[in-house]
């Protein structure tokens, strides 16, 4: 039994122990490991010459764009503009200073900077792969001169909240970032094409703008008089999924009114579309319509000789039409041609025939809608309307400049293969009076009005019916 008894305590002694010991080492501090040293003047050779390979191949591209610049575009026919110039070699030095591996978005970008300085709206850069990026949970719409929230995913901040800031920078701040990459055509320009490309909510231009900290941007807004702000997390959100397109035309009539409104957001010279032209036009004959609206508020071009159809429906013999100047190079050449010609060919502007469409030509007022997403060849509408003065021009000025060079050769760089386009032409609106204006201005300035966009009410079809009753 004593045995036992002394046994027992024996174990027990060893089991307290051991315990202790196992306390002891568990909770023991021990240091942490040291970090390899790494042996002076050890690099990572290989990874360098990845990085130097890839920076000489970017300034090959960029040297590409350039030399297309200077035998293409006709801002360079009497020499390579100097802005052109010094914003290249500071690209070359950017990409020579840089010490991390560059890739096609920031070929992407320097190229965008590049072309930039021509003040072109046509000779652009494009990249899909842009759009594959993560982006903010809002989207955003200019009202007027205000840049509000059009929606969001994200409770914090709320449809109609006006934008105050973006990351650290004000939005007007932000505008003169955007110009770096965007040609300053004009303002409505610029605004319009910050919008369309989603530059203030896209993960790759708000880093080059250095609004983006660890994947998050701060963003503040106004709301009922007061100010609120969100870090939001850039991300791949519902909302930026592509939506179906609105039908390319479409028209309506207001009986009370006597008014048809035709909407045209791009011009494609297709069955459809003169089909459509045709049955408005036969409608508007048939219910009597004394005024007619051409909306082109969200076209943003496409080809001149369907918005010229429109004009085959008004009772006009001839229109003073926009003066040409080609300018010739190798580049442009037509294929086979042995012997392009050099130099440059003018048309000054000249009166075109207008092939009048007999039994359904309207002879009531004309109006034409437009606003600062009127661009390319839907700025010629309004510009040979106003200066043929056929009709008047209602809402916003256009994006599209009426003086502008146009006229697309297409290249592709030699080893991003980004594809990038570059005007050839410069065309001149009919009234040479007006060269100087950088916008097609309404005859009645009737901008957007943020509690008529919050509550669905056109703005300018508004406008227009309230004209119509006036002179009633």
């Amino acid at each position: 039994m004593r045995y036992v008894k002394y046994t027992f305590y024996a174990l027990g002694l060893a089991v307290i122990s051991l315990l202790i010991y196992v306390l002891y080492v568990v909770g023991e501090e021990r240091p942490a490991p040291m970090p390899p040293v790494a042996e002076p003047g050890k690099i990572d050779v290989k990874q360098l010459e990845q990085i130097d390979r890839q920076k000489q191949k970017v300034k090959e591209d960029l040297a590409f764009v350039l030399s297309n610049i200077k035998h293409v575009h006709p801002a360079s026919f009497n020499g390579l503009p100097e802005p052109v110039q010094r914003t290249y070699d500071q690209l070359i030095a950017q990409v020579s200073q840089t010490d991390r591996l560059l890739t096609n978005y920031d070929t992407f970008l320097y190229a965008l900077r590049l072309l930039a300085e021509l003040k072109d709206g046509n000779s652009i850069v494009g990249y899909p792969l842009i759009y594959n990026k993560k982006a903010l949970p809002i989207r955003v719409r200019w009202v007027g001169d205000e840049l509000y929230v059009a929606d969001s995913a994200d409770e914090r901040i709320q449809v109609n909240d006006k934008l105050v800031r973006i990351g650290t920078e004000s939005i007007p701040h932000l505008l003169e970032d955007v110009k770096k990459l965007v040609a300053d055509v004009n303002p409505y320009y610029v605004k319009a094409v910050a919008e369309r490309r989603d530059m203030f909510v896209n993960e790759v231009y708000l880093s080059s703008f250095g609004a983006v900290q660890d994947g998050v941007v701060e963003v503040a807004v106004e709301r009922g008089g007061q100010s609120h702000s969100a870090p939001l997390k850039l991300g791949y959100y519902s909302l930026h999924v592509a939506k179906p397109l609105p039908e390319r035309w479409s028209y309506r009539f207001e009986p009370k009114e006597k008014l048809g409104i035709l909407t045209v957001h791009a011009f494609v010279l297709d069955e459809s579309y003169m089909q459509t032209l045709q049955s408005f036009f036969t409608e508007v004959k048939r219910k009597g319509i004394e005024h007619v609206v051409i909306d082109l508020r969200s076209n943003g071009g496409g080809d001149f000789r369907a918005g010229s159809m429109l004009l085959e429906y008004l009772p006009i013999a001839e229109y003073n039409g926009f003066g040409e100047t080609l300018f010739h190079s190798p580049e442009t050449a037509v294929p086979g041609e042995s012997h392009p010609p050099a130099g440059s060919t003018s048309f000054s502007e000249h009166k075109i025939q207008n092939k009048q469409r007999q039994g359904l030509l309207f002879k009531g007022k004309l109006y034409v809608l437009t606003s600062k997403y009127t661009m390319g060849y839907a700025t010629w509408i309004p510009v040979i309307v106003q200066d043929n003065r056929l009709g008047a021009i209602i809402g916003e000025p256009t994006g599209g400049k009426p003086n502008h060079y146009g006229g697309m050769a297409s290249f592709t760089m030699p080893h991003s293969r980004l594809n990038f386009q570059l005007s050839h032409k410069l065309f001149e609106r009919p009234d040479s009076a007006r060269n100087g204006e950088d916008a097609c201005y309404p005859d009645w300035s009737v901008p957007d009005q943020i509690d008529d966009w919050a509550a669905g009410k056109d703005t300018q079809v508004e406008f227009v019916k309230s004209l119509i009753r006036k002179r009633a």
